[in-house]
């Protein structure tokens, strides 16, 4: 018996095996696809932690050229040391406030504003006179609420940003560290860098996300022979130290990617300056790391 040319076609066993061979295939595919697309995914939010790292570093950078431009030196940049167990805060006098036609017809830098009254250890105030409070003599108050600002004087620094301006007074936060005692300081206004969870902040304005940590050191020229040696750098704090040799700041900033990486095991937050390292996590992590010499405080 023969069949004519259009009963030809598959069996159901032809059938079943071309499906099973389709299947396998399309599966093989999508995954190498879902791969790919994971690497990519992947792959780009490292580059925007890179990048996130790179440029808050320059423009933390930014600032700190600048800082001590027709202040004291002593009151030219400061910080704010978390230990080992959280960020730091930077400080850099914001020459901003400064009214140019001022600058132009001084011969010396401003003297800053003179604190009224000794401040010590856990203050959330400084007693500064409202003349003061206008540094360069312009007539207009150049300290504002959110802004930053130095108090120093012979080896004692705070950074802080402000929470009030009033009449013979300029409150802030944090309060000074445990030990600290200044006489005689001064203050000028300034840029302040903190973060607050992994949002790092410019005067309380949100600079970048997915930063994890920031952190501070200097370089203190202690005997003055122009070279920084064993115990002159890094410091971690300037607690101490004299601010009129303050030569070099490092600053490093650590950012991670939004979202985990679940082919990542660990290692987690790496150490950095005297912060110790976080737990194993699945979150990839990138570093910004700039070291300056404020020309303005040489």
């Amino acid at each position: 018996m023969t069949h004519s040319p259009d009963r030809a076609g598959f069996s159901l066993l032809e059938l079943m095996i071309a499906t099973s061979i389709f299947a396998i295939v399309t599966v093989q595919v999508l995954g190498m696809f879902s791969t790919q697309q994971r690497t990519y995914l992947t792959q780009s939010r490292v580059v925007d932690a890179q990048e996130d790292a790179r440029l808050v570093a320059e423009a933390m950078l930014s600032d700190l050229r600048m800082a001590g431009f027709m202040v004291p030196r002593t009151i030219g940049v400061s910080s704010t040391d978390g230990g080992n167990a959280a960020a730091d805060a930077l400080c850099a006098s914001d020459p901003s406030v400064l009214n140019e036609a001022r600058v132009s017809v001084v011969s010396a830098r401003f003297a800053g504003a003179a604190i009224g009254a000794t401040v010590g250890a856990g203050a959330t105030s400084a007693s500064i006179a409202t003349a003061d409070q206008d540094i360069d003599g312009d007539g207009d108050r150049d300290f504002s609420v959110g802004g930053g600002i130095i108090l120093a004087g012979g080896t004692a620094s705070h950074c802080a940003r402000i929470t009030a301006v009033s009449t013979g007074s300029i409150s802030f936060t944090p309060a000074t560290p445990a030990g600290f005692n200044l006489v005689n300081g001064r203050a000028t206004p300034a840029v302040i860098y903190q973060l607050v969870g992994t949002d790092l902040k410019r005067n309380g304005l949100l600079l970048a996300t997915g930063v994890e940590d920031v952190q501070v050191e200097f370089g203190v020229d202690t005997n003055g022979d122009g070279l920084l040696g064993g115990g002159e750098f890094p410091l971690n704090s300037l607690a101490g130290a004299d601010l009129t040799r303050i030569r070099r700041v490092r600053l490093s900033v650590l950012t991670k990617t939004l979202r985990a990486d679940e082919a990542l095991a660990g290692p987690g937050r790496q150490a950095l300056a005297n912060r110790t390292a976080g737990t194993a996590d699945k979150f990839r992590r990138r570093l910004g790391v700039v070291v300056a010499a404020p020309r303005n405080l040489l």
